[in-house]
């Protein structure tokens, strides 16, 4: 830890359930000068005090982003805070957000303000060590800038066509659906979907969607068992037909876990590995 009134080399900003992460960057840059909370906070120190000061007087503040950022309160005021600093002194503090999930569409970035700014993939970089190397490097080559994508473009990246591997959709999407869309408004969330990868396709008059009469009446059927069906036929439409019905759901309705899932199954669905395997 540096001595006190020393300035820092860079500030992790972090989700407590993020932690792991954290500790893991922190020891990757050793040699460095870094704010990391858990080890940097003094006994008797005040919190929101000392990563106040430790803001300001640190050259780079580095925000890790996962799907538990939204939910971490004191990491969304650092970020608050964080780009407030950038934008009143861009020679002066430098921001670097690093996506451990992956880089995400503009869409689906938590913070309005990082979609302009360079970020690091740790998934790229496998891992911390990867990613402590490159922002030490500060080479321009090595970040990953979150891609301007539309829920349509994020469709029109998965194949057409075959049927995506049942094992790939898990149960905490499922319950995320049953716990976030009112049985009264699950036919129009079928409808939604519908509609996205039909805009997707335009050109397609075979386009496959999901039918009302494949599916258990909303009214009477438990909503976890709707949604186990509708996911099915989803998958048995394609890629797309999945992304779409993900994709339908908004960001905020997803819990933590489910929100990662989300976000691994839609990078995979733009893949062959997606298919089930005689389909491939």
């Amino acid at each position: 830890m540096p001595l006190a009134g020393d300035d820092y080399d860079f500030f992790i900003s972090y989700a407590s359930a993020d932690a792991t992460a954290a500790e893991q960057l922190y020891d990757a840059l050793a040699g460095k000068r870094v704010f990391f909370a858990k080890r940097s906070i003094r006994h008797g120190e005040e919190w929101d005090a000392a990563l106040a000061a430790a803001l300001h007087r640190s050259r780079t503040i580095v925000i890790l982003i996962s799907s538990h950022s939204t939910e971490a309160f004191y990491e969304r005021a650092e970020i608050a805070r964080a780009i407030g600093l950038y934008r009143s002194d861009k020679s002066r503090f430098r921001l670097v957000p690093v996506y451990l999930d992956g880089v995400p569409p503009v869409v689906d970035l938590p913070f309005v303000g990082l979609e302009l700014i360079q970020g690091l993939d740790a998934v790229a970089l496998n891992g911390m060590s990867g990613v402590a190397a490159a922002l030490v490097d500060g080479s321009p080559t090595a970040p990953a800038t979150p891609v301007v994508r539309t829920r349509i473009d994020i469709i029109r990246q998965c194949p057409r066509g075959g049927v995506v591997d049942t094992n790939l959709i898990r149960g905490d999407l499922i319950a995320a659906f049953a716990a976030a869309i009112p049985s009264a408004q699950a036919s129009l969330a079928i409808v939604d979907a519908n509609a996205l990868v039909v805009e997707a396709a335009p050109d397609d008059s075979d386009v496959g969607v999901i039918r009302h009469i494949d599916l258990p009446d909303p009214a009477t059927a438990t909503p976890f068992s709707f949604w186990i069906a509708a996911f099915n036929q989803a998958r048995l439409h394609g890629p797309r037909m999945v992304a779409a019905l993900l994709l339908s759901l908004p960001e905020h309705k997803y819990p933590p876990s489910a929100l990662a899932q989300r976000n691994h199954l839609l990078q995979a669905l733009q893949t062959p590995q997606a298919l089930r395997r005689e389909e491939v």
